[in-house]
């Protein structure tokens, strides 16, 4: 069934196209490629800000990383079935190709969770969006230097970039 099916895809006016236009397969490839640079590359920026305890500049950039991001995983999902349907049948054989599509399945999945969750908090908050502290934090170590947890801080800070709500 699954041979069926992929050699359905290869032998679809898709799959003849990618194979016998000149350019079509070539320019896929490098809108492939691109879409993985920008995806990676806005994700790599914002999450090492965010490493690193800026979270000023996370925010600020977080408007264009979103874009790019956005940019990247568009270019992907349009090449990507145009360079599948040229070789289908030798795509869904590869074990690490099967392995991309399951981490690819993974990304969404993630995103899907976050975005649910995010919102659940949002309308059946535990905490306060914010502490009186001006970390913006939910909880202090008066032991440390450190007033809040990362994890806390992150909370709130992809809480609001989501809902377009400044950060203090």
């Amino acid at each position: 069934m699954w041979e069926n099916f992929l050699q359905a895809i290869e032998f679809s006016g898709l799959g003849f196209a990618a194979r016998g236009a000149v350019w079509l397969y070539p320019l896929a490839n490098l809108a492939h490629v691109a879409g993985a640079t920008f995806l990676v590359g806005a994700i790599l920026v914002f999450d090492l800000l965010l490493l690193r305890n800026r979270f000023d500049l996370a925010v600020a950039i977080s408007p264009v990383a979103l874009g790019v991001a956005a940019a990247g995983l568009t270019l992907l999902l349009v090449s990507g079935p145009i360079m599948f349907s040229a070789e289908a049948t030798a795509f869904g054989r590869n074990p690490i190709f099967l392995v991309k599509m399951l981490l690819i399945l993974a990304g969404f999945t993630n995103v899907a969770v976050y975005h649910f969750a995010t919102q659940r908090a949002l309308l059946n908050p535990r905490v306060p969006l914010a502490c009186p502290h001006p970390c913006g934090c939910f909880s202090h170590d008066l032991d440390s230097r450190r007033h809040c947890r990362p994890l806390d801080r992150l909370l709130v800070i992809s809480i609001r970039i989501k809902f377009d709500r400044p950060v203090e």
